[in-house]
């Protein structure tokens, strides 16, 4: 899968299921900031991105540390080494 295919179908749902869509747009839009400026190949911007919104206050606050750092690890993983956007 690659970064746009996970976000899209992925990691977007999952935040509005939880946050709605202003909140999601909000979150996606500085963790995409994040993206945009981390050094690096396709994977670690997209670990980064992930990261982002994984270490988000309002995530952790209402996911819990356990369950996020979990989620953290399933979406870094929805994306292999080498895969890049579109």
């Amino acid at each position: 899968m690659d970064t746009e295919e996970a976000i899209a179908t992925k990691i977007e749902p999952r935040l509005n299921a939880t946050f709605g869509r202003r909140m999601t747009n909000y979150l996606v839009t500085l963790a995409t900031v994040v993206y945009l400026t981390t050094s690096g190949g396709e994977k670690e911007r997209y670990e980064a991105f992930v990261h982002a919104l994984c270490t988000h206050e309002v995530v952790v606050r209402m996911w819990g540390e356990t369950a996020t750092a979990r989620q953290e690890q399933e979406w870094k993983a929805l994306v292999p080494n080498g895969v890049g956007r579109g």
